[in-house]
């Protein structure tokens, strides 16, 4: 009896799962005040989007990469506006350590965040009509493996976290 056997096939590198959240979502419309309150500012609603986005204590560690462009519409339409958008930030992608309390572990990258969006907006003076920052969240997996180019990839990236201008009062 003649039985072909060829050698045991694998993947050259770990296949890493992405989910792509491309939806609009607008940060403003996460637990609006009411309306008589004063409008919430920049640092206001940065906290309400990393408490809303991440869990109040990582069960396991995991990092994080933040980004903002600002967008404007160039011309309005019937449907949509025509929409450009520049970069304001890239942050760096860091870890949250299992079992942190989010809030803690992120609260000099949220300062540093307002910080550099603040300056941003104070050099360039965009345009507040129909403006907006657009945040980029990528979340990434550390549990511990090599990082390898798949290790390196986000397990979920949420593109589209809008913040209208006209919604935050300090700016």
């Amino acid at each position: 009896m003649f039985v072909y056997q060829t050698p045991q096939v694998s993947f050259a590198n770990m296949v890493t799962p992405l989910l792509v959240n491309s939806r609009s979502w607008q940060i403003d419309a996460i637990d609006p005040p009411e309306p008589s309150a004063p409008r919430p500012g920049l640092r206001d609603h940065i906290h309400k989007l990393f408490e809303t986005l991440l869990p109040p204590n990582a069960g396991q560690p995991y990092d994080i990469q933040v980004a903002c462009r600002y967008a404007f519409a160039l011309a309005a339409g019937y449907d949509a506006d025509l929409v450009t958008a520049l970069p304001v930030l890239l942050g760096p992608r860091f870890t949250i350590a299992p079992g942190a309390d989010m809030l803690v572990a992120t609260a000099s990258f949220r300062d540093s965040m307002d910080s550099v969006i603040r300056a941003w907006y104070a050099r360039n003076d965009p345009v507040r009509a129909k403006g907006m920052f657009v945040f980029s969240v990528a979340i990434y997996s550390s549990l511990g493996v090599d990082m390898n180019d798949s290790a390196k990839r986000p397990l979920l990236r949420i593109d589209d976290l809008r913040l209208r201008l006209d919604r935050v009062a300090d700016l």
